[in-house]
């Protein structure tokens, strides 16, 4: 596998060349540029806060209190919505890409996986554009970031780890199940409203793990059920995590939880390149 990153980082600049057209191409004849990237969460996030401020008011509830301040249900929203929005973003756009460039395999060779980590780049360069003025907006709201963003950082690996992998996995998947493009768009949906993303993971923890008076046998196994399969999302760990990190949760951020994640999202990215690696050499023959 070393012999194979040696190889891939001499393709480092085909796939610079790549991140750079892409984001060209996403923005070519706009006014506005990468603001777009900004915006466009931006918009989600006002139609969000209508929807649960002011038709499912119990959305909104059990919102943490950071560094001792109560949390703006805008801002949570928002915090929330941008790793969701790069780690579904990056995952849809990687399923068709070597259905789309199959001219481009066909005629040149380098390693495939420059296609859906050039994809997984350029919306990662996306994400840090609307990270960055979402700090500024921080600033000037007066949720000023703490020691807490030193985790950052690991917790922008983790996002990074964990999406590219799945990137990776759908990619060739899309090239021998072509409905599997159909499968995902559907998948990313529930997995949207499986995730805390609109609502607090608190309120998941209260609903799923509270006091089990008054329940039946039943219940308490049913919900014990539900809670197994509600954090075996990845996403309900890194989502609140990433958004503590920007938010100033230091209090609330478990080191040896971030550890088990970085572990597990660098190991799940080294299984899904070992993996896609193993049937690389059949994708040219099935595009």
């Amino acid at each position: 596998m070393i012999e194979q990153f040696k190889n891939l980082y001499k393709y480092r600049d085909m796939i610079w060349n790549l991140v750079v057209r892409d984001l060209k191409i996403k923005y070519k004849g706009s006014a506005l540029g990468f603001l777009w990237s900004f915006l466009n969460p931006l918009i989600l996030m006002g139609l969000y806060w209508i929807i649960f401020t002011k038709l499912a008011p119990d959305m909104k509830r059990d919102i943490p209190t950071l560094s001792g301040k109560e949390l703006n249900y805008g801002i949570f929203l928002i915090s929330s919505m941008w790793p969701w929005m790069v780690f579904q973003g990056a995952v849809a756009k990687s399923a068709p890409t070597f259905i789309l460039n199959d001219s481009l395999i066909k005629k040149v060779y380098f390693p495939r996986e420059v296609l859906p980590i050039a994809t997984v780049l350029s919306e990662f360069v996306n994400f840090l554009f609307g990270v960055a003025i979402f700090l500024i907006i921080l600033l000037i709201t007066g949720y000023q970031p703490n020691i807490s963003i030193v985790w950052f950082p690991v917790m922008l690996w983790i996002l990074f780890a964990f999406t590219l992998g799945c990137s990776l996995l759908i990619s060739v998947i899309d090239v021998f199940f072509r409905d599997a493009e159909q499968i995902l768009n559907s998948f990313l949906t529930i997995l949207f409203f499986g995730s805390p993303i609109i609502y607090s993971v608190t309120l998941v923890r209260q609903k799923l793990l509270g006091t089990y008076e008054g329940l039946g046998q039943f219940e308490i196994l049913r919900n014990q059920i539900l809670s197994k399969i509600y954090f075996s999302n990845p996403l309900a760990w890194i989502i609140p995590y990433t958004r503590y990190s920007m938010l100033g949760g230091w209090d609330l951020i478990v080191p040896y939880v971030v550890l088990i994640m970085f572990v597990v999202a660098t190991a799940f990215l080294a299984f899904a390149y070992w993996r896609f690696k193993a049937i690389e050499h059949r994708i040219v023959e099935e595009v």
